[in-house]
């Protein structure tokens, strides 16, 4: 980048950075410290190929005066993100604008192993060069060689916590066993209340949320709109939904399972376009909430930010985790530099500081994520088959008000994101707009996904 910056003082180590538009459009902030981007950029400009096919791996050499035998060569299977197997590949060599074929035994064909299982091939230098150490890695590629569900490393539990007891109130209802111990807002139509560990998880219940902190390449927000992407969210009214209850409905079924829908109008004051969604809660003994949701706009909304849902964390639920592409920022259309696999960290490392406060720290296709606190209690969600996560110590307001770096005003409370789908990042800083195939229309969408406590004081790691 190209600015001048300044130390806030304050403990967060927070920069203030003073620059056009256009000196932030690299790869490296101005304090050095590499953006998510150059991961993808770096994945990109590696010039040795990997394919995998029935066992056998082919290395094409692209570059113009290197061989291969300048690289050490190694493989690892994982099994839902836990390495269960590795190997180093030995006599690897092919002249520039040439391959080598090599057979990996992974073992897989007969193993009955159960779920997703990754190999990763991963190159390294041999030797310290002048810009880079030995061992540093010149390329990686992953392949998947068997789909299938990825858990939450969490202690398995048999049977229920017995049958669920419904606790009716004027404006609550709640719905608790050995397992779970929910409360629903039938005024508001929203979780009220879920304890956690015996210690309430929740400060504002989870609720449909279609708007996010606009990116550059989005156009902006504060203090103008700079193109057609953001300008229409907010033409829409997209930033300032008024979410009204239409219905509320309680059922205790026949399963054993007890069953909360509502129906929402969300729309901004005097616009309109509007949506419409219903929301389904089914409670289940197990401690499981299945959270089921069918959307549907109206009127001049091109595109969606992104549909999911958000709430608002209690303090010290710091642990953010997820099996899905990581360890930083990833987006549907920025992804391939990324790894999958589970990862784990602070709330806080996965806040990117851009100079201009916007969008950040996504996740993408996660088959689960979870919110815990250090000693690894809270809760986990799982995806239908997949969610997008983010989790953050600000509010989306003040992410999508705040202009500069010194106006970003930090939580102790988590906001934590959920979200079905998210809006592309693109490349609109000097360029067109996203691909079409990534782009989020708005269009009637319908989609699942499962939130439970992680009781046993096991950290999700």
């Amino acid at each position: 980048d190209f600015c001048l910056s300044r130390g806030l003082g304050d403990v967060y180590k927070r920069q203030e950075y003073f620059s056009s538009l256009n000196g932030t459009n690299g790869l490296v902030f101005v304090d050095r410290k590499i953006k998510p981007a150059i991961n993808e950029c770096k994945k990109i400009y590696q010039h040795i190929r990997f394919d995998y096919s029935n066992g056998e791996l082919t290395i094409r050499n692209e570059y113009n005066y290197l061989p291969l035998s300048a690289f050490r060569f190694s493989w690892k299977l994982m099994a839902g993100g836990e390495l269960i197997k590795k190997g180093e590949l030995t006599d690897i060599e092919a002249f520039p604008g040439t391959s080598a074929r090599v057979k990996i035994d992974t073992g897989t064909s007969d193993s009955g192993q159960k779920g997703e299982l990754i190999l990763e091939i991963n190159a390294y230098l041999k030797k310290d060069v002048i810009w880079a150490p030995k061992g540093f890695e010149i390329a990686w590629e992953q392949f998947t060689l068997q789909e299938g569900k990825v858990n939450p490393p969490v202690e398995e539990k048999t049977g229920n916590g017995g049958k669920l007891t419904v606790q009716k109130k004027a404006n609550e209802i709640g719905i608790y066993n050995d397992r779970i111990n929910i409360v629903f807002n039938k005024k508001a139509g929203l979780i009220q209340s879920w304890i956690v560990g015996g210690k309430e998880f929740l400060e504002k219940g989870p609720q449909i949320n279609l708007w996010r902190a606009p990116t550059h390449n989005d156009g902006g927000y504060r203090p103008k709109t700079e193109n057609e992407i953001s300008r229409q969210w907010v033409e829409a009214g997209l930033d300032s939904l008024q979410h009204k209850l239409k219905s509320f409905k309680l059922v205790e079924e026949k399963n054993g399972t007890v069953s909360v829908a509502t129906t929402f109008v969300a729309q901004k004051t005097g616009n309109k376009s509007y949506v419409e969604y219903t929301t389904k809660y089914i409670v289940d003994p197990s401690g499981k909430v299945q959270i089921d949701t069918d959307l549907k706009p109206f009127g001049n909304i091109i595109s969606f930010p992104r549909i999911g849902y958000t709430m608002t964390v209690k303090s010290g639920n710091d642990t953010f985790s997820w099996y899905g592409y990581g360890p930083y920022d990833t987006y549907n259309d920025r992804h391939s530099g990324a790894r999958l696999g589970r990862f784990s960290g602070t709330v806080d490392e996965q806040f990117t500081h851009h100079a201009y406060p916007q969008e950040n720290g996504n996740k993408y296709r996660c088959s689960w994520v979870s919110l815990t606190d250090n000693e690894g209690i809270g809760l986990v969600a799982e995806g239908m088959p997949f969610i997008e996560s983010s989790a953050m110590h600000y509010s989306l307001e003040n992410l999508s008000e705040a202009i500069d770096e010194s106006q970003l005003k930090r939580t102790d409370n988590v906001t934590w994101n959920i979200d079905y789908k998210t809006y592309p990042i693109g490349n609109r800083s000097c360029g067109p707009p996203p691909l079409e195939q990534y782009v989020l229309f708005a269009e009637p969408v319908s989609f699942s996904f499962s939130v439970y406590p992680v009781l046993n004081k096991k950290t999700v790691q």
